[in-house]
């Protein structure tokens, strides 16, 4: 299987603090990859490089396999990716934030209704983002990483303090984008009996060191049912 993200020794300081710590990891093409770990592991601090928002200490990633600035300019076109909160106009509908993002990245806006469609906010009409649930905002946040047709997702945390309803739906979404359309989706989160509905794959971080990667029916065989023990388990082994 061909990857997508591939990550080697990527590392990054910030003083005398290690965010992350030599991480290797892969991740594989048309997977849905849970990357789990502790708020302050380092899962943001990886998707930001990844996403060119700041620069490694060491170690280098290599994105649909480019490792240099401007392979990596071109690779980060057909990527999509909802950092910490996402970036919406609170004052514009749905339909003009993803006008507006469109201007940004310089697509066609005729694609906008299907995205609309696809994320389940067709019907908001003239109602401003500042008014959306918190479970409609994360899907707008996806709708304007989708707008530009990408085929890999970073999500990070978009789960995270949603209501049943949002957490089912934002679900659903990303099993469609991923069967339905191919998308391969890297999304970071700590709600570990979430993510065992999505993933394909899992790495497990602890601390900015990456802990273990595998496959899902790896961690269904070793966690018998208990997600959550065994990623404490883990998060204990590696303590040095």
């Amino acid at each position: 299987m061909d990857t997508i993200l591939q990550t080697r020794r990527l590392t990054k300081t910030y003083g005398a603090v290690n965010a992350l710590d030599s991480v290797t990891m892969a991740v594989p093409k048309g997977s849905i990859y849970g990357f789990v770990g502790k708020n302050g592991s380092g899962k943001t601090t990886l998707m930001r490089i990844v996403a060119g928002l700041v620069f490694p200490s060491g170690g280098e990633f290599a994105l649909y396999g480019q490792t240099k600035k401007s392979g990596l300019l071109a690779a980060r076109k057909r990527m999509g990716a909802v950092i910490e909160t996402p970036a919406i106009f609170p004052n514009m509908t749905a339909r003009d934030n993803l006008k507006a993002q469109c201007r940004v990245i310089g697509c066609d806006d005729n694609k906008i209704g299907g995205i609309l469609k696809t994320v389940n906010l067709s019907g908001t009409g003239d109602k401003k983002a500042k008014n959306f649930s918190l479970g409609m905002k994360q899907r707008l946040g996806i709708a304007m990483a989708l707008i530009g047709e990408p085929d890999f997702l970073m999500l990070d945390e978009p789960i995270n303090g949603l209501d049943p309803e949002g957490i089912v739906e934002t679900r659903e979404l990303l099993l469609r984008l991923n069967k339905e359309r191919g998308v391969t989706i890297l999304i970071s989160s700590h709600i570990l009996s979430e993510l065992s509905r999505l993933a394909t794959h899992y790495g497990f971080i602890g601390e900015g060191r990456l802990i273990e990667e595998t496959a899902a029916s790896e961690v269904e065989k070793q966690a018998a049912g208990n997600l959550e023990e065994y990623f404490m388990n883990m998060i204990r082994s590696s303590v040095k």
